[in-house]
C-alpha cells in the first residue's frame, strides 16, 4: 500500500515550491489559519479550531485509461461508473461555501480523470472567482477543440501535471493503458499557444513522470528535454509498487511508529468525492464507508470537519494510546498490521 505521510520537512518545502501559485489568494486570515492548522497538528489536538487549508475532490470517478496497477484497470471497476456521474456546480458550491475564506488550494482529482466531467473549466472558473488555488493531475490524453483548449486558460487553472511516463509512445504506453502520446504533446502545445494568444502565464504546466524498471533509463532524456516538448518543469514520482518507494515506505511507517506521529491528513485536508461523501485521504475509495464522516452534500463541511466522528479518528493517534481506536484501514496504512 503506498503511504502518503508527509514530514513537516517535506510539507515546508512543498509551501515553499508552490508558494507562487498560492501567493495571488493569500490573506491574513488565510496565513494565520495555516499557522494554527500546523500548531494544532504539532500539539495533537484532537478538537481543533482550524479549517483545512488544502482539500481534494473530485470532479468525476471516470477515467478514460486503464493504467497498470490502478483500480481503473479493472472493466468491473470500471462498470460502476458512468459518464453522468459528475460534479456540478451547485454540490461543489456547498463544499466551498463554508471554507473559502480559509482555504488556500484545491486539488480536484481523488481517484478519477478531472476532464472527464465537461463542466471541468466552468467548475474551475468558480473555484478562481472565491480567490483559491486550483491544480490537478491530467492524463491529458483528450481530443480538445481550440474552444476547450482556450476555456482551460481562461478558466485561471493553476497548475495541471500531465501523466507522461515516457519519453516515447513506446514506453509511454506501457503504463498508461489506452492513452495518445502525441496527442498528449499536441494538447500541451496548443495549450502553450492559447497562453500566449491570450496573454496569460497560467496553467504552469508539469511533466509529472512515474519511473518505473522500464523507463528508468529516460529520466536524464526528460530533464534535458521538457521544454523542448512544452513543459514548464519535469516532476519525477517512482512507481508505489517498485523497490525504491517500498524501502522508502517501510521508513516513513517505522519513524511514524517508533515516534508516534500523527496522520498529516487527518488535521490539514480531506477528500471529497463526487457524489458528496467525505474521506480523511485520498487512499479509500470503495462501496464501504468505513470511517462514515458524512456527506458535504448533505450536510455542513464545517459541521463534518470540527464534527464527533473527525474527532474521535484524531484522538486515535494520541500518545497514551496511540493507533489503537482507529480503524484496521489507517493501522495498515501507517503499518501497525
Amino acid at each position: 500500500m503506498k503511504l502518503n505521510i508527509i514530514s513537516p520537512f517535506k510539507r515546508f518545502r512543498l509551501l515553499k515550491k508552490h508558494f507562487m501559485t498560492f501567493l495571488p489568494y493569500i490573506t491574513v486570515r488565510k496565513i494565520f489559519n495555516l499557522l494554527l492548522n500546523e500548531f494544532e497538528l504539532k500539539t495533537n489536538r484532537s478538537k481543533i479550531k482550524s479549517y483545512p487549508p488544502f482539500i481534494k475532490i473530485d470532479p468525476s470517478p471516470v477515467c478514460n485509461l486503464r493504467c497498470t496497477d490502478c483500480k481503473q484497470n479493472s472493466l468491473e471497476f470500471k462498470k460502476r461508473f458512468n459518464d453522468s456521474m459528475n460534479l456540478t456546480m451547485e454540490n461543489l458550491k456547498k463544499v466551498i461555501e463554508p471554507l473559502y475564506k480559509n482555504l488556500l488550494g484545491v486539488s480536484f482529482c481523488v481517484n478519477g480523470e478531472p476532464f472527464s466531467n465537461k463542466e471541468l473549466t466552468k467548475l474551475i472558473a468558480y473555484l478562481h472567482s472565491k480567490k483559491i488555488s486550483v491544480n490537478f493531475p491530467t492524463n491529458f490524453s483528450f481530443r480538445f477543440t481550440d474552444e476547450e483548449i482556450d476555456d482551460i486558460v481562461k478558466s485561471g487553472l493553476d497548475k495541471i501535471y500531465v501523466s507522461l511516463d515516457g519519453a516515447s509512445e513506446e514506453s509511454y504506453l506501457k503504463y498508461r493503458v489506452g492513452g495518445n502520446f502525441s496527442q498528449i504533446i499536441d494538447n500541451v502545445n496548443r495549450l502553450n499557444e492559447a497562453k500566449q494568444k491570450l496573454n496569460s502565464k497560467t496553467p504552469i504546466v508539469v511533466w509529472k513522470f512515474v519511473v518505473f524498471e522500464h523507463n528508468k533509463d529516460e529520466v536524464e532524456e526528460v530533464k534535458r528535454k521538457y521544454k523542448d516538448y512544452g513543459f514548464d518543469s519535469c516532476r519525477f514520482d517512482y512507481d508505489f509498487h517498485g523497490e525504491a518507494a517500498n524501502q522508502k515506505n517501510i521508513l516513513f511507517k517505522t519513524e511514524m511508529i517508533s515516534k508516534k506521529k500523527n496522520c498529516y491528513w487527518v488535521w490539514n485536508t480531506l477528500a471529497v468525492l463526487w457524489d458528496g461523501r467525505v474521506y480523511p485521504c485520498c487512499n479509500w475509495y470503495f462501496d464501504e464507508d468505513i470511517f462514515k464522516l458524512g456527506n458535504a452534500f448533505e450536510k455542513n463541511i464545517k459541521e463534518i470537519w470540527f464534527g464527533e466522528v473527525y474527532r474521535k479518528l484524531r484522538s486515535g493517534f494520541n500518545k497514551s494510546d496511540y493507533g489503537r481506536s482507529i480503524p484496521d484501514f489507517c493501522k495498515e496504512c501507517i503499518g501497525m498490521k
